[in-house]
């Protein structure tokens, strides 16, 4: 065949798979039931660990972040940089918005310090423990396998315990000389969201994550 033919050849097989799925899409009738059923947004939170078939879907408009000692100069002196330093004060994350804090962990923490978490702009924290009871994972609702200390992770102190909140969050610390970073998202909008009050059950979270 020369090449009119063979081109000819193609535009023809293409109008005839055109016109074939056209004809075949007007017999094609998808109803609601046969699309299988509608999924609700992703869940936020505790009940996010909850639902662990579900722990990779993606909420839309959400951003993830991270607020860290990482020595913005470059010069790899990754401790004891602070966002703001008020008297005694340290202040670690400060976030305006809805949102969500997923994880904290430190080094070289003074156990004696105070951490204070505060939400929504309210004048006094949610969470005011010192860093030895915060990171001992015996503390409700900061409890093992979700929190821990040096002694129970592979190195440095966590919390993987989901404090979401509606306006903002702020978290400072007394302690002076670590290493930290915490991993925080932020929403587009509040819908869904519950600010965390620190008296979360988080017993089926255990059970599930243990």
């Amino acid at each position: 065949l020369d090449g009119n033919t063979r081109s000819a050849g193609r535009v023809r097989e293409g109008v005839g798979v055109g016109i074939f799925l056209c004809v075949s899409s007007a017999w094609i009738v998808v109803s609601p039931a046969a699309a299988g059923p509608v999924r609700s947004a992703p869940p936020i939170g505790l009940e996010a660990l909850e639902c662990f078939d579900r722990i990779g879907e993606l909420r839309q408009g959400v951003r993830t972040y991270q607020s860290s000692s990482h020595d913005p100069f470059g010069t790899n002196y990754d401790s004891a940089n602070f966002l703001q330093t008020i008297g005694n004060e340290k202040v670690l994350l400060d976030v305006k918005g809805p949102g969500c804090v997923h994880r904290i962990w430190m080094t070289g923490i003074d156990p004696h310090a105070m951490i204070r978490i505060s939400f929504d702009g309210a004048a006094n924290p949610s969470v005011e423990m010192t860093m030895d009871e915060f990171f001992s994972g015996i503390f409700a609702p900061f409890l093992r396998p979700l929190v821990g200390d040096d002694n129970y992770s592979s190195g440095g102190f966590i919390s993987y315990l989901p404090m979401p909140f509606e306006r903002g969050c702020r978290i400072t610390t007394e302690s002076g000389g670590q290493f930290f970073n915490i991993t925080y998202q932020k929403y587009a909008d509040a819908s869904g969201v519950t600010t965390f009050t620190g008296k979360e059950d988080i017993a089926a979270v255990r059970t599930i994550w243990d």
